[in-house]
Order: structure tokens, then C-alpha cells, then sequence
């Protein structure tokens, strides 16, 4: 009776088998390059994603510019020195979302840069450790270590590949219950601007009255001296009292606008810096938590095995085969 099966893997059907998955996964690994890496890599591919992150560009413009506004509004119109500090903490907030804009450009381009990466690079290279290692013996460490390997870079690729989409829709989201938030600071700035320029139009006025008064030469000097400061306190009493209540309501809104600013600066460092960085970490962690230990094994014995015909390389293997000569003993003494 014959105890030990002789082996149903051949040498050369192993080869076989190993030389077609090498070629499968070298034509895997072409049309990653060819056909997947133009699409990840065009800016096309992401239209929505450019169109939400041009829109949040523009909302940093629009606050940056409110900020500026707020501002100059407090410096011209403040009664004294007592808002200097509101307008000095104005323009340092329109300094900080400068950082937030470079944010949101890196994003622009890392969107398109990543899907470049993966198709061009590591999806190509994962491919090539494939083929290298299927023609590698079944119980060679080193092609545990290289398909795990393999395996961990897709991964780590996949998760930065998707980082962007994921975080630029979830920013959406967020930046949408702001909006009106973001409106309302920008019809704020439109009065700062124009209060602005109806002051310094004052300023050319009162500048070119008090010019054409000294080009007349017809009266004496004490008469001219009257006419030109009788004009100067008209001008001045009429604007004080003509703009007084203006000045005070443009002050008090810019005042009012810093914790507005404020706080819609916070959504922006949290949309457009913190979810960037928080996503790949719980794609991560995500992963971590459902394989673990197992993302090692998972590579050793599932991902890229055809070379063995489907039997992997497994330490409890040695032990089974260990166990038939000593069945094959125990009949023999029976």
C-alpha cells in the first residue's frame, strides 16, 4: 500500500504557473502606466474636487480682504488710539490665511500628483515584486517579507491616493454651514470700502477748496484768512456732525467682525489643514484595526500566490508532513 502521495506540483508545472503569473502581472503593471496613470494624473479626473477647492479659495480671498478692511476702517475712523490693538489683530488675522491658502493651492496640486504616484510608480513596482517572487521558492523568507512588503506599499499608496477627495468632500460639507457666515462678513466689507472712499473723497475736496482759496488775490491778507478758516470750520463742523453716527456704526462693525473673523478662521485651518492630516490617520489606523497581525500573513499566504498553485508557504506545513511517517509506522508494526 502506498502511503506517501507523490507530489501533484511538478517542477516544471510549477514554472509554468509562475512564468504566467509573472507575465500577468507585467501586463498589469503596463496598463497601470499607460492607461490608469494619464486618467489619476489629469486634472480632469477631479473636477469636483477643483471646483470645491476654488470655491474655498475664494472664500480665503474674500476673508482676507475683509480682514485688511476691517482693518484700515478702525485705523482711519477710530476716535483715538483705543482700537489700535483691534486693528493690529485684524491684519495679523489676514496674515494667518495666507497659510491657509497655501494650504488649499498644495492641495490642488497633490491631488493630481498622487494619482500619478500610485498608477505610475507604486502600483508598477508592487506588479514587479510580484513577478520577482513568483519564481521564488515556497520557503524562502525573503518572499514572505517582499509580498508583505509589496502589500504595505499599496496600501500606504491607496490611502494617500484617496486622502484628498476624501478630506476636500468632508471640508465641503463643513465650509457649506459657514457659508452664510462668510456672506455676511463679505456685505460688511463692501461698507468698510465704501466709507473708506467717501472719506478720502472728503479729504480731495476739502485739499482743493482750501487751493482754489489761496489762488485768490483780490481781497486783503486778513480777509483771505477769514474766508479760508470759516471755510475750514464749516467744512470740518459739517462732516463731524454729517458723518459722526457713520463713523461710530463702521468702527463698532469692525470691532464686531473680529470674532467673526476669527472663528471662520478656525473652520478654514480645520477644513483645509486638519482633515488633510486626520484621514490618511484613520484610513490607517482603520486598517491596523481590522487586519493587524494578519496583514503580514494576509501577504505571505493570499495576495500574489499562484506560483504554488494556490498552496502556500505555511509553518504548520513541515509538522503535517512530519506526521505521515508515523502513520505510515503504525501500520507497518500492525
Amino acid at each position: 500500500m502506498q502511503l506517501l502521495q507523490p507530489p501533484t506540483n511538478a517542477p516544471g508545472n510549477r514554472r509554468a504557473k509562475a512564468t504566467l503569473f509573472a507575465v500577468a502581472m507585467i501586463v498589469v503593471a503596463l496598463l497601470s502606466v499607460i492607461v490608469l496613470s494619464p486618467i489619476a494624473s489629469s486634472p480632469d479626473t477631479y473636477k469636483g474636487a477643483y471646483a470645491k477647492l476654488e470655491e474655498k479659495r475664494n472664500n480665503v480671498i474674500s476673508l482676507t480682504t475683509a480682514a485688511t478692511a476691517a482693518s484700515i476702517a478702525i485705523t482711519t475712523f477710530g476716535p483715538d488710539d483705543s482700537g489700535t490693538p483691534v486693528a493690529d489683530q485684524l491684519m495679523a488675522i489676514a496674515k494667518d490665511f495666507a497659510f491657509v491658502l497655501a494650504a488649499i493651492v498644495l492641495e490642488k496640486y497633490l491631488i493630481t500628483i498622487m494619482g500619478g504616484v500610485m498608477f505610475g510608480g507604486v502600483v508598477p513596482l508592487c506588479c514587479l515584486i510580484g513577478a520577482v517572487t513568483a519564481f521564488m521558492a515556497s520557503d524562502d523568507t525573503k518572499r514572505a517579507s517582499l509580498r508583505a512588503g509589496a502589500l504595505k506599499l499599496f496600501l500606504l499608496g491607496l490611502v494617500l491616493f484617496l486622502t484628498i477627495p476624501v478630506s476636500v468632500s468632508i471640508a465641503s460639507a463643513i465650509d457649506g454651514a459657514y457659508q452664510p457666515s462668510i456672506d455676511a462678513v463679505n456685505e460688511q466689507t463692501s461698507t468698510f470700502d465704501a466709507a473708506t472712499e467717501a472719506a478720502a473723497d472728503k479729504d480731495a475736496s476739502a485739499t482743493k477748496g482750501n487751493v482754489s482759496k489761496d489762488e485768490e488775490r483780490d481781497g486783503g491778507l486778513l480777509e483771505q484768512i477769514a474766508q479760508i478758516g470759516g471755510g475750514v470750520v464749516d467744512g470740518v463742523s459739517s462732516a463731524v456732525s454729517g458723518a459722526a453716527g457713520t463713523v461710530l456704526g463702521v468702527v463698532d462693525a469692525a470691532r464686531d467682525m473680529v470674532g467673526d473673523l476669527i472663528e471662520l478662521f478656525g473652520v478654514m485651518v480645520a477644513t483645509s489643514i486638519l482633515i488633510p492630516i486626520l484621514v490618511p490617520a484613520v484610513m490607517y489606523l482603520a486598517l491596523k484595526m481590522l487586519f493587524g497581525q494578519e496583514l503580514s500573513q494576509a501577504a505571505a499566504k493570499v495576495v500574489l500566490v499562484t506560483a504554488d498553485g494556490g498552496k502556500p508557504s505555511t509553518a504548520p506545513l513541515p509538522a503535517a508532513a512530519a506526521e505521515v511517517p508515523q502513520e505510515a509506522q503504525g501500520e507497518q508494526e500492525a
